[in-house]
């Protein structure tokens, strides 16, 4: 998923192009006010260690006070869920 963002979003990229990217990915989006952020949880990556903590891949693009892409990134996550 890493290559992928980084092939399809780059710094400056506006904010349509960010909806149209999670928009082709089939990725639930949601826009964090607080972090300045969109933020997407990857369906069907949800993973367990060796330790029984449970993660799941999660996406963020941090915007600007435009919404366009100041960086990216991508992450396992440890979820309560």
């Amino acid at each position: 998923m890493k290559t992928v963002v980084e092939a399809s979003l780059k710094v400056g990229d506006s904010q349509k192009i960010i909806e149209e990217f999670f928009s082709r990915q089939k990725l639930p989006v949601y826009f964090d006010e607080f972090n300045n952020r969109y933020q997407a949880k990857v369906p069907d990556s949800k993973q367990t260690d060796w330790k029984g903590l449970e993660s799941v891949m999660m996406v963020y693009v941090y915007v600007d006070a435009h919404r366009a892409v100041k960086r990216t990134e991508v992450k396992l996550e440890y979820t309560w869920f």
